[in-house]
């Protein structure tokens, strides 16, 4: 029989890794084999047949839902024929698909594992764990900014509008002819404008409001906050909390690391540069419109400062909007093509951003040892460092060159899918005079650019899109999906490398590991 010297020694001379070992290849398939990108795909695609199924009553449903969940506004149906319920579902498609929402998924599955793994298994003693420390406070802060700055501007939106419209009587006819409330229009408009969703729950879009310097000043202004100038937004929050503590550390470091925090946020000179650009285009435009439409009788009939307004939310909606204030169809073919490179170009300042991380993830990845890790774990780990280490020669040496490669990697097959589109409507294209080659492609931009604005058909209220037949229809879904996730990080980022991390063993967190 064995003392307890000998059983003790036993116990430690045997194995440690045995509850840490990795499951078969047979268990979560999904999670070993994709990243944070294709899981995002994964998501929109089950939101957006998930919205068809329940607003399938409605024709076309499925495009709706797609339109809605991908915040891109184009519609085959005048949406403000839906029934209350229908608008509600398509309501939360929007918020459920908005930039800013899903940008937090990470930062909050992050410290959710910070919390189970990290809290527990921490000792206080050197500089690395405090570090770890801060990172869990950071994160914290990131949410919480994230979804307070979601909710506030909403709601000032929504608080606004209602307020404007209760108490200025001017639009009670316009409300009356549609059947609508001014307070549930101010809701659905404010969550619509903040998403940048381009939905409206008038036939017209904004056209009855092109007389209200109000309303036209306000949605811009949302329309600017709620996607390109977001990060601009968020970084001076950040900053004005950091002068409000200056002593919390982890103010400090998520101005100094943006990147190990939230995919929206960027270092300082990379948000100068997107303020600037955001800027520059949409100057551009404004006076691209001011110039190349001198001779529009229809503007020319609007006072000089009206005329001003409907041309700065034009250039801003063009950007990611999608709300009109004019007809499309009868601006100059010259302003025509320049809205349609603008809806093709506009996020790309936020993609170079969101794309040049330097060297981010080769010192996230050496900054924690591998000593103690499983052998298995360990050599999953070294090939993911050395993956990771090609990918940032590769991808990442210089803003110019992440957008040139993202021109190069969709307009191939925008390219494709243009030619098809045009082969399923080509009996249109021969016999219909307001079917042609540049509508065909000014619809796919708008797409692309989840913009939503369209050239729309003669004797109809919807977009261009209502003249597609199925495959065609098919096809600006797949564009939608596309122009939806060209800013979204493939697993390049600190704050998605992790939740891929967690593949190797979801039972036991790799974190587990770095931190024993």
């Amino acid at each position: 029989m064995s003392t307890y010297a000998e059983r003790s020694n036993q116990r430690k001379s045997s194995p440690t890794f045995e509850p840490y070992t990795i499951p078969q290849k047979k268990k979560n398939f999904f999670l070993a084999h994709t990243n944070y990108y294709w899981r995002h795909y994964v998501y929109f695609l089950s939101l957006g047949f998930f919205g068809g199924l329940v607003i399938f009553a409605i024709e076309e449903g499925i495009f709706t839902a797609f339109s809605a969940c991908c915040v891109t506004g184009l519609l085959v149906v005048d949406f403000s024929s839906f029934r209350t319920g229908s608008q509600v579902v398509t309501l939360i498609l929007i918020c459920a698909g908005s930039n800013v929402l899903t940008s937090t998924l990470p930062v909050l599955l992050r410290r959710r594992i910070f919390k189970n793994e990290f809290s527990r298994q921490l000792v206080w003693k050197s500089p690395e764990s405090y570090q770890k420390a801060t990172e869990y406070r950071a994160l914290r802060i990131v949410y919480l900014t994230a979804i307070g700055l979601y909710i506030i501007i909403q709601f000032l939106g929504f608080l606004s509008f209602t307020t404007y419209l209760t108490l200025v009587d001017k639009h009670d006819e316009i409300f009356a002819d549609h059947g609508l409330s001014p307070v549930w229009f101010s809701l659905f408009h404010s969550i619509s404008a903040f998403n940048n969703a381009g939905f409206c729950l008038l036939r017209q879009s904004l056209l009855l409001f092109n007389h209200d310097s109000f309303i036209l000043l306000g949605t811009s202004i949302l329309i600017l906050i709620g996607n390109t100038s977001y990060p601009v937004l968020f970084r001076y929050v950040i900053y004005l909390q950091h002068k409000l503590r200056p002593q919390d550390d982890a103010l400090k470091f998520i101005l100094e690391h943006p990147r190990r925090c939230y995919t929206r946020m960027f270092p300082s000179f990379h948000t100068k540069v997107l303020a600037i650009s955001i800027l520059a285009l949409t100057a551009t435009q404004f006076l691209g419109y001011v110039v190349l439409e001198q001779s529009n009788e229809l503007l020319e009939s609007f006072p000089a400062k009206e005329r001003s307004l409907i041309s700065i939310l034009q250039a801003v909606s063009t950007r990611t909007g999608g709300f009109r204030t004019i007809d499309l169809s009868i601006l100059s073919p010259a302003s025509q093509i320049l809205s349609c490179i603008m809806m093709y170009i506009s996020s790309y300042p936020v993609i170079a951003a969101v794309k040049r991380v330097p060297e981010a993830r080769t010192r996230t990845i050496q900054k924690y040892p591998t000593s103690n890790l499983h052998p298995a774990l360990a050599q999953k780990s070294s090939e993911q460092h050395e993956q990771i280490e090609g990918d940032n020669r590769k991808e990442n040496e210089s803003p110019w060159s992440q957008v040139k490669s993202s021109l190069l990697a969709d307009s191939g097959l925008l390219i494709i899918i243009w030619l098809i589109i045009c082969f399923a409507e080509e009996g249109e294209i021969r016999n219909d005079c307001f079917v042609t080659n540049f509508t065909i492609l000014f619809e796919i931009s708008s797409a692309y650019g989840t913009v939503g604005l369209s050239l729309g058909y003669p004797g109809t209220v919807t977009s261009f899109s209502t003249t597609f037949h199925d495959l065609s229809k098919f096809c600006m879904i797949v564009v939608m999906l596309l122009g939806r996730h060209r800013n979204t990080p493939r697993s390049i980022d600190h704050e998605v490398i992790l939740p891929k991390l967690l593949s190797l063993n979801p039972e036991r967190s790799f974190l587990r590991y770095f931190f024993k």
